[in-house]
């Protein structure tokens, strides 16, 4: 654009032509600014693309693994839900719970329950 400028200024160019060639200066350093932020973008998406396929499989891997510890927590628990459920029922109906009292000291009422006449079938059916 200097050089333009100077041209004009020493009357090497009309001020017509000058104008005309500023005008297409300005036109070609446009394109390339719009092909640098073109470039630019496609380099981010092509970054952001990337990062989001690690996403996906950090978070299908963290997924498939919680999945295999619920169902190994399932497995060990399950087996022990009809006990304790037989716990709590027999806690419930003999041992006389309180309200912010350790459970622990109405299941030693219910095992100690001389009320309780099938003392020895809660026994045999809960070992705690």
């Amino acid at each position: 654009m200097r050089a333009i400028i100077d041209a004009v200024s020493a009357g090497r160019i009309a001020p017509g032509e000058g104008s005309t060639l500023a005008s297409l200066v300005a036109a070609y350093a446009h394109g390339i600014n719009i092909a640098t932020v073109e470039l630019r973008i496609d380099d981010i998406d092509w970054k952001l693309e990337k990062l989001l396929s690690k996403v996906e499989k950090s978070v299908s891997l963290a997924l498939r693994k919680r999945a295999e510890t619920q169902a190994a927590s399932e497995d060990m628990v399950r087996p022990k839900a009809p006990t304790h459920a037989t716990a709590v029922g027999a806690i419930v109906l003999y041992g006389e719970p309180k309200i912010d009292e350790p459970l622990v000291r109405a299941w030693a009422r219910t095992i100690a329950s001389p009320s309780n006449h099938d003392t020895e079938r809660v026994r045999a059916r809960v070992c705690i």
